[in-house]
């Protein structure tokens, strides 16, 4: 039978490779002017439509909690009854 070879890799916190010259770069690259603008500009962008999102999201929940909370009763006399209406406007 073959033998599987004894692995010795040495389980560690593992860390994210750092790369001293992409700071440097990024500094550098933001001393442009239409570089700052738009990478401020993608990131707001981002924000707005993550806004956007949340927003389409709660109208949506609020509505349904309104529905739930309060459901279409059919009980109305004004919608039912046209007459009760006419009684009022006198």
């Amino acid at each position: 039978m073959t033998e599987k070879p004894e692995l010795d890799i040495a389980i560690s916190d593992p860390q994210p490779p750092t790369y001293p010259d992409v700071e440097n770069a990024h500094q550098k690259m933001m001393q442009d002017p239409a570089y700052a603008i738009a990478t401020h500009e993608h990131i707001l962008n981002k924000y707005a439509s993550l806004l956007e999102e949340m927003s389409e999201r709660i109208i949506a929940l609020e509505d349904k909690v309104n529905t739930i909370s309060f459901p279409d009763t059919s009980d109305d006399p004004i919608h039912n009854y046209p007459e009760v209406k006419m009684h009022q406007n006198r």
